[in-house]
């Protein structure tokens, strides 16, 4: 037992044993590539040459590394929430950066370096989090045991099973692996860091240990401004909220300890000032819109929350965040009794993990956040592990042994977890940024693509043209704008409706409920009026004006000209099979009047089929499975009977139609197999959610030549058309 503390105390074994750690982190973020590699048409693109990122938030940043690499970055970028556009940062993100650099020096595609990026940064936790481990044991005193204070020795132990826990924890082993590549990759090591930095500083003996352990909390807290750019507000709160403890904390005890942190807090806030004055200024608006959209808050709004049809924003059961964050039940239960241990017989340190704390409850309403968890559950789990190796209970041989047993114990059903995560697919089907990168070349260089707004980042990276929304710029009120014009059953409203806001946006919009309603923002009676304008047409819209709202001949002659206008750049749809199972309908039918969804429909995605003789298809649905048989139209989807009045099935190339017209009311099924790609795409649907634009238009192939016209196409996986709305000359 001597011989391995005296190993122990050695530095050479610290770094070594924190290599090993995080090479068997690195190993289960990485062991997925043998899997792309066997699947590569889930993967590859571009003859297998590029890769698919496995989230879409990736081509963001990529985007931005792309203009860094081309000395093309501007301050105002137009391809993003046209017609408005949108106005960048005073810097580019630090991933872009990072992209960008390593994109530069090794001289690999953008698409490689984001691939193979997240695996080398996600493990960097494992070093804060030792640390952490280490300091928050070193000195405490526990309640049992002849020796009662923790060695540096038992503190070790503490931190290297804290780290080993933290990085094998399965939700961040998801969020850092092979092909994952957004912020997430180092949100949790910078606050952990921030954390780490300002205990220290507390714990500090020596002025300059204190003063420098401050410091490095200024370059981590800038750091992480710097690398989580879009949540500046929820920084500046968490890494706040860290230093305001430490702050109150040293008040209360060491006056004089507290006014020498003054000059380095005064560098951090003339740094903030020079670098954020600006958002500075607005932060307390920043910070309520996060929580608004985290909690799905958004009062005196005539659209629903935002929230609901954000999957990451979704809460989930104890039992689910215990699963993702610990690998089991047992693991997360023990991790929380080993927390509430260390803060029973600690608390001034402990209470510098008051932040991730918050954090961990809020997971439970938004499952993204549950990646900040992994540390909390490391150092339970590592506190556990120590207080257990201290306990009389063990003899001194028997110690290492126990050691090794909890380790392996408590690691396995982390590891067996996230194996799960190695057969994750792309968000988005490989060939669809190969369409996407075609649209540069098959379209006008001003062209605007209409599309779900989580395919905007990916669109703007390779075709390099307009985009209505993004993962950026997502409001309620912009998804109904997306989908109302694929929901609606009347193509020339859905053709006028996108023309008109393409070149009018959200200005226009109020322009338009101004003149209608009096108000410039009445959705309610606004939107409405403003639709049966755009349905009727020109001429029609004409004695509408006139008679309904008594406008003069100038008049009308001015708003015709603003309704159906001349001047717009080309548009053109991008639908996809991902857009036809998201929530488009339930958006794009929403009542504005009422503030209320759509009565009750069917639009059940169907993953794959198969036709089992000659008269019956079988296949899987998104939440079950469903069979129908072709002679008399009766299925059931999973016990739920099922009549249809129209059956459309492509199978080998042909399409079929099964029609049954002694039915008034029913079901339509719409089925799409495509060989060449080896994929399989329907719809189950109710004759009001058929009857819309988007599945006329995907399914049915029912184009409308005067408004909305087909231009290339490879269902089921997308199909691209043409919008020409109508023009008052």
């Amino acid at each position: 037992m001597q011989n391995f503390e005296k190993i122990l105390t050695k530095k050479s074994t610290t770094v070594f044993l924190l290599l090993l750690i995080m090479s068997v982190g690195f190993y289960v973020r990485f062991d997925n590539l043998s899997y792309w590699y066997q699947h590569k048409d889930n993967f590859f693109f571009a003859s297998y040459s590029l890769p698919a990122t496995i989230n879409i938030d990736s081509y963001y940043y990529l985007d931005i590394a792309g203009d860094l690499l081309h000395g093309d970055m501007q301050k105002f970028d137009d391809q993003r929430c046209f017609p408005a556009g949108s106005v960048r940062q005073s810097s580019a993100p630090l991933l872009s950066v990072l992209l960008a650099g390593l994109s530069f020096l090794l001289d690999f595609p953008l698409e490689w370096v984001a691939v193979i990026l997240p695996p080398f940064l996600g493990i960097l936790l494992v070093i804060p989090t030792y640390f952490l481990g280490y300091t928050l044991a070193i000195n405490t005193k526990m309640p049992w045991g002849r020796k009662r204070t923790i060695s540096p020795v038992e503190a070790k132990i503490a931190g290297f099973c804290a780290a080993f826990f933290a990085v094998l924890s399965p939700v961040y082993i998801e969020r850092s692996s092979l092909g994952w590549c957004d912020t997430d990759i180092l949100n949790v090591t910078f606050l952990t860091s921030c954390i780490l930095f300002a205990l220290r500083s507390y714990t500090g003996q020596a002025k300059n240990e204190q003063v420098r352990f401050l410091a490095l909390f200024g370059l981590a807290f800038l750091l992480f401004v710097w690398w989580w750019d879009q949540a500046v507000g929820p920084v500046m709160v968490l890494s706040g909220g860290v230093l305001l403890l430490l702050l109150l904390m040293t008040f209360y005890e060491n006056r004089r300890r507290f006014l020498s942190y003054l000059p380095v807090l005064a560098v951090i806030l003339f740094g903030m000032i020079i670098w954020k004055g600006e958002f500075l200024v607005t932060i307390h608006h920043s910070i309520l819109n996060t929580l608004k959209y985290v909690m799905g808050a958004e009062s005196n709004s005539v659209f629903p929350p935002l929230a609901e049809f954000v999957l990451e924003q979704v809460g989930i059961s104890f039992q689910a965040v215990a699963i993702r964050v610990g690998g089991s039940i047992f693991n997360y239960t023990i991790s929380i009794i080993g927390l509430v241990f260390l803060a029973l017989i600690s608390w001034k340190k402990s209470i510098f993990l008051l932040p991730l704390i918050a954090l961990s409850i809020l997971s439970f309403e938004v499952s993204r956040l549950n990646i900040f968890v992994a540390p909390l559950c490391g150092l339970g789990l590592g506190f556990v592990a120590v207080a257990l190796f201290k306990s009389g209970y063990l003899p001194d041989r028997g110690k290492l042994v126990f050691l090794a047993f909890f380790i392996l114990f408590f690691s396995w059903f982390p590891i067996v977890e996230a194996q799960k995560y190695n057969f994750i697919l792309p968000a988005l089907d490989p060939s669809l940024y190969e369409a996407m990168g075609d649209l540069a070349e098959d379209t006008p260089e001003d062209s605007v693509i209409w599309s779900s707004w989580g395919h905007g980042h990916p669109l703007v990276f390779y075709s390099k043209r307009k985009t209505i929304s993004d993962g950026v710029f997502h409001p309620s009120s912009l998804l109904y704008i997306s989908f109302f014009p694929l929901a609606t059953d009347n193509f020339r409203l859905s053709a006028n409706w996108i023309q008109f806001y393409t070149v009018n946006g959200q200005n226009g919009l109020a322009k338009i409920f101004k003149v209608l309603t009096g108000a410039t923002d009445d959705w309610g009676q606004g939107g409405p009026r403003l639709q049966e304008l755009l349905g009727a047409g020109v001429e029609v819209s004409k004695n509408i004006l006139k008679e309904k709202y008594q406008k003069t001949p100038a008049e009308i002659e001015e708003l015709l000209a603003f309704l159906f206008p001349v001047d717009c750049p080309p548009v053109y749809l991008f639908l996809d099979y991902k857009l036809v199972g998201e929530k488009w309908y339930f958006l794009g039918k929403w009542d504005l009047a009422n503030r209320s969804g759509p009565p009750p429909y069917t639009m059940l995605p169907v993953y794959s089929f198969e036709q089992s003789g000659k008269d019956m298809i079988t296949g899987r649905g998104k939440t079950g499975n469903f069979m129908v048989n072709l002679n008399n139209g009766e299925g059931r989807f999973n016990t739920t009977p099922l009549s249809f009045i129209d059956i459309n099935y492509e199978l080998g190339g042909k399409l079929h139609e099964r029609v049954y017209p002694w039915r008034k009311k029913g079901h339509v099924l719409y089925l799409v197999q495509n060989d060449e790609k080896k994929v399989q795409f329907g719809v189950l649907a109710d004759h009001q959610t058929a009857s819309s634009v988007l599945l006329k238009l995907f399914f049915e192939k029912k184009f409308d030549q005067e408004y909305i016209l087909p231009v290339k196409s490879q269902l089921p996986l997308y199909l691209i058309c043409k919008v020409v709305g109508e023009k008052y000359f």
